[in-house]
């Protein structure tokens, strides 16, 4: 009997890790949701740090926070740590994998040994939250305004530590 329930234990195992392997590239992901995860993954796998997964709790406080900066014209962060934002112009003219791509950019501006930006007046900040090894999920979200498209990520848990390194 305890053979038994030990194959059993095993393939439930198993099962719950195809199912995880799975959910992680779920085809009922919206586009957007698929988008922007295939991005962010391809600058983590670079670095080598695990795949992030989607979250639609991040992804409901992204909208929110994307919504009202669209109603309000602000451009500022919402105070929350591990979040990025992103603006482009005009509004549809850009997809979701511009603005990962836009943060991805600022790898020419961290300098990794020292665990900073190259200079004080260059950004590296949302590089490093793309590619911080310890972030497990992603949700984003975009809205418009008259002049820009507005793009949000937030990510759990938040990274840039700056006692650590991202990867």
């Amino acid at each position: 009997m305890p053979k038994a329930r030990a194959f059993v234990a095993g393939l439930i195992s198993v099962a719950a890790l195809f199912a995880f392997a799975a959910a992680e590239t779920d085809e009922t992901l919206p586009a957007f949701a698929r988008e922007m995860l295939t991005a962010h993954n391809a600058i983590r796998r670079k670095v080598g740090v695990p795949p992030l997964k989607w979250s639609n709790k991040l992804a409901a406080q992204a909208e929110q926070w994307a919504k009202t900066l669209a109603s309000t014209g602000a451009e500022k962060m919402q105070g929350i740590p591990g979040q990025n934002i992103a603006y482009t112009w005009p509004p549809g003219a850009n997809k979701a994998s511009d603005a990962v791509a836009a943060w991805a950019a600022e790898e020419e501006n961290y300098d990794h040994d020292k665990n900073a930006c190259i200079d004080s007046n260059l950004r590296c900040h949302h590089y490093t939250q793309v590619v911080w090894r310890n972030s497990s999920y992603l949700g984003c979200a975009t809205a418009h305004d008259a002049k820009r498209d507005i793009w949000v990520c937030d990510y759990d848990p938040p990274g840039n530590d700056a006692r650590e390194k991202p990867y």
